[in-house]
Order: structure tokens, then sequence, then C-alpha cells
């Protein structure tokens, strides 16, 4: 004869305390199971170290930015000469002063002549210099008396004026400016007696 058990009853706290170890055998399993496939994923994909992420030495990072330093200057300079180099030498011959006259610049005195007499007391000079220009006659008496007398010259380069002269000796320096200040002068003599001669 086979003698059967009497049937028990588990209870709750009997349930859990057989559930336990099982609990703790499936944990350790899993972290396992995690750690086998971080690596996996370290594995495949490697870290990489860049410029920006790789660690540098003092001394380094020093010469780098010297050398940064050294080629902003460089650019600059470079785009300052290219910018200004060439206006600012134009300045330079627009201020330089004028050693020599422009060719286009002259003065002829038509009237009067050179070692003229003459018994009317005011005389004509007219000439030509350079268009717009101004003229100034410089009269230098005997008497000691001098006088000076401003002349517009007008678009063809024209002038004309009539001026007094002293008892004697007369020198007459007719002065012409350009609008660069550029100066030309010529001279001119001329006699005045009131007493005119008989020609016999």
């Amino acid at each position: 004869m086979v003698k059967t058990l009497p049937d028990k009853k588990i209870t709750e706290k009997e349930m859990l305390m057989l559930e336990a170890p099982r609990e703790k055998d499936e944990k350790p399993k899993e972290e396992e199971e995690k750690k086998q496939v971080s690596k996996r994923v370290e594995k495949k994909r490697p870290y990489k170290e860049t410029f920006f992420t790789r660690q540098i030495s003092a001394k380094t990072f020093l010469v780098t930015h010297i050398l940064l330093l050294i080629f902003g200057l460089t650019f600059l300079g470079w785009m300052y000469y290219t910018l200004y180099h060439e206006s600012g030498s134009d300045k330079l011959a627009q201020y330089s002063p004028v050693t020599h006259l422009p060719i286009s610049f002259n003065l002829e005195v038509s009237n009067p002549d050179d070692d003229l007499l003459v018994n009317d007391k005011n005389i004509l000079v007219s000439g030509t210099t350079i268009p717009s220009g101004v003229v100034i006659i410089s009269v230098d008496g005997a008497d000691s008396t001098s006088n000076n007398f401003g002349v517009d010259v007008n678009g063809k380069g024209g002038f004309s004026k009539i001026v007094p002269l002293s008892n004697g000796l007369n020198r007459l320096t007719i002065t012409a400016f350009d609008s660069s200040g550029n100066i030309k002068s010529l001279q001119k003599t001329v006699y005045f007696s009131e007493e005119k001669l008989d020609d016999k």
C-alpha cells in the first residue's frame, strides 16, 4: 500500500521565499547581458580623438596663438597697403611743390613793346596767358612810386588793362598765376615824357 501525504496549503510567505532565489539569479544575468551589449557597442564605435577634443600642452597653445597673431597682423598690413597706398601717393603728388612750369602755361605781352617812349600818361597793357588765370601788373616809376593792378583773364586767355605811368622811366612787371599757384613773369620798360619831340 502506498501512503499518500496529506495535502498541505502553501502560505504566501513560503511562495515568496521560493520565488526570491529565482529573482536573485535573474538579476546578475541581466547585468551581464547589459555589459556584453555595451562592450559590443564600444567595439563597433571606437572613440576617435579630434583636433578640438584632444588635450594640448601650454607651449603648443602659446605658439599657436602667436602664429595666428602674426598671420592676422600681416593680413591687415597687406589690406592697408592695397587700399590706401595708391590713393596716398596720388595725394602726395597733388600737394608736392611744383619745380617746373607746365608746358601749357605761357605768358605773352603783345603791348607795350619793350623800351618804348610814349607821350600819353596812360598805357594799355595786353597779352595772353593760361585761360581763367589771374594777371597782376606792377608799375614802378622813377619817382619811387609803385602801383599794382589786378586783371582777370577771359576764357580764351586774353587780358588787357590801362595803367597810369609816372614821368620818366617806368618798369612794368606782368605776372600771371594759374589755379595751381604757378607763376610766370615778364618785364617791359616804358619811358614817359610830357614833352613831345617835333619831327623835322
